[in-house]
């Protein structure tokens, strides 16, 4: 995920968690679990259930172009205007992972066609069990 989002992205991301994508990353980094965002930390856990699409407004707020996700995590989080573009599949999965599957999405539908092309540029540089399946628009 650091990988593609400093050396293809370059844009402002939301992410699970921080961790390496922030890691000498120039760009802003959305923390969606919220260890690095008071504000998602106060919408996750400070008070009632958050609404469904709850990081559109985060995401919006500062500029992020851009998720690479769990969905399983933040499915309901997910805006009503994101755009899926990929699935990043380790195989087989990995224990010490949240998940096996990350979604990418444009959290910008202006951003979609972009993002795409630095997906598809990205894809092949992957190590050997790492599987990106584009989703979407334009597949």
């Amino acid at each position: 995920m650091a990988r593609f989002a400093i050396g293809y992205l370059n844009a402002p991301v939301a992410v699970n968690d921080l961790g390496r994508v922030k890691w000498s990353n120039p760009n802003y980094v959305l923390d969606l679990w919220g260890l690095g965002s008071a504000e998602a930390r106060k919408i996750r856990f400070g008070g009632p259930t958050p609404p469904d699409g709850w990081a559109e407004h985060l995401a919006a707020k500062h500029g992020v172009k851009a998720a690479m996700i769990y969905d399983d995590w933040f499915g309901d989080a997910v805006g009503a205007d994101w755009v899926p573009l990929a699935k990043l599949t380790m195989l087989p999965p990995k224990a010490a992972l949240g998940n096996d599957t990350v979604t990418f999405y444009a959290t910008d539908p202006a951003f979609a066609a972009d993002m795409r092309g630095k997906l598809e540029r990205f894809a092949p540089t992957l190590p050997a069990g790492a599987i990106l399946t584009m989703t979407g628009p334009g597949t």
